[in-house]
């Protein structure tokens, strides 16, 4: 192998290498922009307030949060609770999307 060829190669793997590592680079500063600069969309109070406001809106008139029959009820009974209603309880999958019903579940099913 002649000099100029050896640098051209070389050259080659070091854009390669190159490349590689910007690529990298890229990735951990996309990483922690995620993570610490771009704030979430769905946190925990966004969830919980949301669905306080939905179980305002759409159940406060006949249920009270206090008085729910929670014991035994897990996030999924609850969810299908809200979706096919129950005994007077009318359904509400007509009603409200899927991700109020969730909501509204979930701040149900955190609620004490």
């Amino acid at each position: 192998m002649i000099l100029s060829e050896y640098i051209f190669f070389l050259t080659k793997k070091l854009m390669i290498l190159q490349k590689t590592f910007l690529f990298i680079f890229s990735l951990i500063i996309s990483f922690f922009l995620h993570i610490y600069l771009i704030p979430a969309t769905q946190s925990t109070t966004f969830i919980n307030e949301n669905g306080k406001q939905i179980f305002i809106d759409n159940c406060s008139q006949c249920h009270k949060l206090k008085n729910l029959q929670k014991k035994d009820n897990s996030l999924n009974k609850i969810t299908n609770i809200v979706i096919n209603g129950k005994q007077e309880m009318p359904p509400f999958k007509n009603i409200l999307t899927k991700k109020k019903i969730n909501q509204v579940a979930n701040y149900v099913f955190q609620k004490p």
